[in-house]
């Protein structure tokens, strides 16, 4: 059976916003996209994916390729950012041949399910982990040539009950991940940080048991969950010996949360490469410097934190939950130990002031960080905050889906001028706004 995987660009944000806060383009390929074709792809069926942003396709141009190649299933991942355009190459594709069975699951179908489930426009939707749940899909066609009504959690049918709820794995360990079928060669794969090409992106764990009240991620994502070591070792083995991988970098939420497994790991990346093979992460600013100093000896070259502000107020209302003193002494002990940093910071609280951003620009130029960027606060479906700023109306929706935070008495135009002159700031510092 044919399966075409389809990742489509981000709507038009980039061009409405062209120095705002999601110019950032991931330079590696859709890893949990590629997950499910690898899945299917070890069920024996013949696949293909579509990355629309490398493909530099059209809507049209996209649905024309996709139908081309004749799939049985057309299965797409969704965001909340590029969910016009997977509607609008979903449409395309009937309006060429409605023959093929129509599968989306990601993000933004497992936080706004009833939405899309009343639609009616794709045949199935996955909400939640979706391995076990497309296994079960294509299981079913090829058996019987449709997906009956079994209680599968996770599974929403067209046009039958909903409540089906939200699939959530208990173990996350899965087949590598074929990068042959992400064909890896269109991208840059480059770290974060790091200098060595190519670099590719993998994962060790899920979830985050932290509480911070931007984040938009579903209610199982605090149910954290790591692969067993042994996989993961294997995988960087698997990159290295069939595409030359000089680095890997794990983009997960919080690689470092789970203290006893980033210790088994460490060992383990001493053994096989005697911390000669470089990665990267993210994790929070609170790691001691024990665990970073074994951390650079298993390898790690760079490190990614979300600080967000260090002023005491909106550090309790967001609930990040950092402290100054931590947050200094651990760029402190990376730049002596070796490891690079970045640091994340953010902007947009209902009242915060300019002398409160001058704050935060101060802190975060004092920080021995090789990377700095600021970004205004973007709400997303799922965001504790998402309540408080669509009944105070201080933000402003820049797609369907997802809201600009706007500081009380500035306008969108205000805030995107904002973050331009906070990120010149903090790569080359001067203290010239007029706002």
């Amino acid at each position: 059976m044919k399966i075409a995987f389809i990742f489509c660009s981000i709507d038009d944000v980039f061009k409405r916003f062209p120095s705002g806060a999601f110019t950032l383009y991931e330079s590696n390929p859709p890893i949990g996209l590629g997950a499910l074709a690898s899945i299917a792809q070890e069920m024996g069926h013949e696949i293909k994916v579509f990355d629309q942003h490398v493909l530099k396709y059209e809507n049209e141009e996209l649905a024309k390729a996709v139908i081309a190649y004749r799939p049985y299933v057309i299965a797409f991942s969704c965001t909340s950012l590029n969910l016009t355009n997977t509607e609008k190459c979903l449409i395309h594709a009937k309006s060429l041949n409605e023959t093929f069975f129509s599968v989306v699951g990601g993000i933004h179908p497992t936080l706004c399910i009833e939405e899309m489930h009343e639609k009616g426009l794709f045949d199935a939707i996955v909400a939640g982990e979706g391995e076990e749940v497309f296994s079960h899909i294509l299981k079913q066609l090829v058996l019987y040539g449709e997906v009956g009504d079994g209680e599968i959690e996770g599974l929403w049918l067209k046009n039958r009950g909903s409540q089906n709820g939200v699939a959530v794995l208990r173990a996350i360990d899965h087949p590598i991940i074929s990068r042959k079928a992400l064909e890896i060669f269109r991208y840059k794969n480059k770290g974060a940080l790091l200098e060595e090409t190519p670099c590719y992106s993998l994962f060790s764990s899920r979830g985050c048991p932290f509480t911070c009240r931007f984040c938009s991620k579903p209610f199982y994502h605090k149910l954290y969950r790591t692969r067993d070591v042994a996989c993961v070792i294997e995988e960087i083995q698997y990159l290295i010996a069939e595409f030359d991988a000089k680095a890997v970098s794990f983009r997960e939420d919080n690689f470092t949360a789970k203290l006893e497994h980033v210790s088994v790991f460490c060992h383990r990346m001493i053994e096989e490469f005697n911390g000669q093979f470089p990665w990267e992460c993210e994790s929070r600013a609170s790691l001691h410097r024990d665990v970073l100093e074994l951390m650079y000896r298993a390898g790690c070259r760079g490190i990614w934190s979300g600080i967000e502000t260090m002023v005491p107020k909106w550090q309790d209302w967001i609930q990040k939950g950092l402290t100054e003193e931590e947050v200094v002494a651990f760029f402190s002990d990376c730049k002596e130990i070796g490891i690079k940093t970045g640091a994340l910071f953010m902007f947009g609280f209902p009242e915060q002031t300019l002398q409160e951003i001058e704050q935060d620009i101060q802190f975060a130029l004092s920080l021995p960080a090789e990377f700095r960027f600021f970004q205004c606060l973007a709400i997303f479906p799922g965001s504790p905050l998402l309540p408080f700023y669509t009944a105070s109306r201080l933000s402003v929706p820049i797609t369907p889906n997802v809201q600009l935070a706007l500081i009380k008495g500035k306008t969108l135009e205000d805030m995107l001028e904002l973050e331009r002159y906070i990120n010149a700031r903090v790569s080359s510092p001067r203290n010239d706004y007029k706002g």
